[in-house]
Parts: structure tokens; sequence; C-alpha cells
């Protein structure tokens, strides 16, 4: 089995996972040259690529925040 602590390392590293997803997908959207990448031959897949990148960084932030506010705390002796 294994340890409740290594559990908690991993959602946490998860949640950072997330954030970071959010920030690049953010940063990418907020940029001054996002409007000409937009409208580039390959600009649909980039703004779908944005979004799903997004979207799949808030669905693993939430989930992981969820886990790790119902992951048993370590007890130390």
């Amino acid at each position: 089995m294994h340890d409740p602590s290594q559990r908690r390392a991993g959602l946490a590293i998860l949640q950072i996972g997330g954030l970071f997803g959010l920030a690049i997908s953010a940063m990418h959207r907020t940029g001054a040259g996002y409007p000409r990448l937009a409208r580039a031959p390959d600009g649909f897949a980039f703004v779908w690529t944005l979004f799903a990148l997004g979207t799949t960084s808030l669905v693993s932030l939430v989930l992981a925040a969820m886990a790790l506010r119902g992951a048993p705390h370590t007890r130390r002796y």
C-alpha cells in the first residue's frame, strides 16, 4: 500500500501542473501576436489547442484539489 504522504505530494504536483497549464494558455491568448496567429492558416488548430489545454488544466486542478481535500492526513508517531 502507498504512503498517504506520497499521495498528497502527487496531488500537489498535479495542482502545480494544472496551474502551469492555465498560465501557459492564458499567456498565449493575451499575447500581442495572438490575433495574427489566430488568422494564420493553422490558426484554428492553434486556438482549439489552447482551449483544450486550458480546459484540461482546469479540470486537473479542480479534481486534484477535491482529492487533496479528501485525502487522509498522515499520522506521525
